[in-house]
């Protein structure tokens, strides 16, 4: 890719936001792999936490025919993922949200943006379930990408320590939350205990690795 016309302003632009600047980086090198490149088979478990169309799922049984399980509390959203898998046995779905704590809440339903913690004119009530409750035995790869939600899905799984059950977190952290920055290095630091990075696009994409 060719960037020399561009102006100068974009490239200023993409130095001072870290998003942009993580975006920048994923497009001009070789990610088309990041996200499904796992040692898994076809006994591992993964959990989706928001599988919105259910593509990365998708993406991952053809790849290891592994057990997925996604949850997506949207109603539209999960409808068209049950719909989509319904003749599969090795993916289950479930509608409703994952976070910190068992707990009905208003979300925004913004296609692949629908979050908690973000206000438009469509939302709806959906139940949401304690993360800890959901696991109960190894999990080969917990993917999150939940608009939000993370911060408190992690620290709840650090505080169980059910996070040794995790061998790889794939999460989407976002920088809506108040107090991100602090939340985000609190989880790193509690992560690094028991696990190291294995790629991060600040937020953007990043993994996990049990150690």
């Amino acid at each position: 890719m060719k960037f020399e016309n561009s102006p100068k302003w974009i490239f200023k632009l993409i130095c001072q936001d870290v998003h942009a600047k993580s975006f920048f980086k994923w497009i001009i090198t070789d990610t088309k792999d990041l996200l499904y490149n796992f040692e898994l088979n076809d006994k591992s478990t993964v959990l989706d936490l928001g599988g919105y169309k259910g593509d990365w799922a998708f993406e991952i049984l053809k790849r290891y025919n592994c057990n997925i399980v996604i949850f997506e509390p949207v109603t539209k959203f999960y409808e068209n993922i049950q719909k989509r898998f319904e003749n599969i046995d090795k993916i289950k779905v479930f509608n409703f949200g994952v976070s910190g704590a068992n707990k009905h809440c208003s979300i925004s339903v913004d296609e692949d943006s629908s979050s908690l913690y973000q206000i438009t004119t469509h939302s709806q009530i959906i139940p949401v379930k304690d993360i800890t409750n959901l696991i109960n035995g190894e999990i080969d790869l917990l993917k999150i990408n939940t608009e939000g939600s993370e911060y408190d899905t992690l620290s709840r799984l650090i505080e169980s320590k059910k996070i040794h059950l995790c061998k790889n977190i794939l999460v989407q952290f976002h920088s809506f939350v108040d107090g991100y920055e602090q939340k985000y290095n609190q989880i790193k630091k509690e992560l690094s205990k028991t696990h190291h990075l294995t790629f991060r696009y600040p937020l953007l994409w990043e993994n996990w690795r049990l150690n």
